[in-house]
């Protein structure tokens, strides 16, 4: 194929040869929004953007009810109780998506003029998902996987301040009653909190689901017909794919504002022809960063 043949099949699909460079504001926040979109997770808790350092503190103020005291007519309190301040923090680090997508590809989808919207709307998606992935099971000790950064499981494992409860040995069958424990090992300051959340694997989804369903309910005709969102003592039960399951299963419990995703204030994507290779070159920047605010706003089961 010639220049002016592949010329005219990057105009067929309406591709540019050369386009990238720095995400201005409106791209930037339209980028996130879509990757948040792209994940059930990303969407629900907390994201920060536009960090402008390596490091970003995570403050959090927590008021005792004991301040309450009987006042006394002209004398000053003398037991004062001072809020707890709460300081962890969240490093970014930089990663990088690369994507090569062949010309061959472009000479023969069926997409049409269409092809960029779904090359960039799949780029969008994988990178969502892959920053699921490290804010969940992101392990920077595992040689199995890309060594970004650690994410929640890691550190609320090594955490002394988050409440942690064995699960039983081998593969769940009585999920109800691991959420039980979880739910008593919670501090009575985040029980009833609206957002509170069970964060688990798809197959131990799948069993509390079939726990549901096999009641003779209204509740588990429901389940079954997948019409109700899947909640346990009122709190909502989250499958994600990234969970350990299994015999290795993991279950988080904790508000789902208390989970952070962090993105550094700079997002940039380039795209370029390379003749040598017949491919077109996708690279995203960016610099992100997981952590999560409260440490005894979490309960870990494993």
């Amino acid at each position: 194929m010639g220049t002016n043949e592949i010329l005219e099949q990057l105009v067929k699909s309406s591709i540019t040869t050369t386009i990238g460079g720095t995400f201005a504001y409106d791209q930037y926040t339209q980028f996130i929004r879509l990757t948040k979109e792209k994940s059930q997770l990303l969407k629900r808790v907390n994201v920060l953007t536009g960090i402008r350092a390596s490091q970003r503190r995570l403050d959090d103020i927590i008021f005792s009810e004991d301040a309450l005291q009987k006042a006394t007519q002209g004398v000053a309190p003398t037991n004062l109780i001072h809020p707890t301040i709460t300081t962890r923090t969240m490093d970014l680090v930089e990663i990088i998506y690369p994507l090569d997508v062949t010309l061959n590809f472009i000479e023969e989808n069926i997409e049409g003029n269409n092809v960029e919207d779904t090359i960039l709307d799949g780029v969008t998606k994988a990178f969502a998902n892959g920053i699921t992935k490290q804010a969940i099971a992101g392990d920077t000790s595992n040689t199995q996987q890309p060594k970004l950064l650690d994410g929640w499981l890691k550190k609320m494992a090594a955490d002394a301040l988050v409440n942690k409860v064995n699960l039983a040995t081998g593969e769940l069958t009585d999920v109800k009653a691991e959420f039980s424990k979880m739910l008593k090992a919670m501090p009575i300051e985040w029980k009833t909190d609206p957002g509170l959340a069970f964060i688990v694997s798809p197959d131990v989804y799948q069993t509390y689901q079939d726990q549901l369903g096999a009641r003779a309910t209204a509740l588990g005709d429901s389940v079954i017909t997948g019409t109700a969102p899947i909640r346990y003592n009122g709190i909502e039960v989250i499958p994600v794919p990234y969970m350990p399951g299994g015999t290795s299963k993991k279950i988080i419990l904790t508000p789902l504002s208390n989970l952070v995703v962090g993105f550094g204030r700079d997002i940039s994507r380039d795209k370029q022809y390379n003749g040598r290779k017949r491919a077109f070159e996708y690279t995203i920047h960016a610099k992100i960063g997981v952590q999560y605010a409260i440490s005894q706003a979490v309960v870990l089961g494993s």
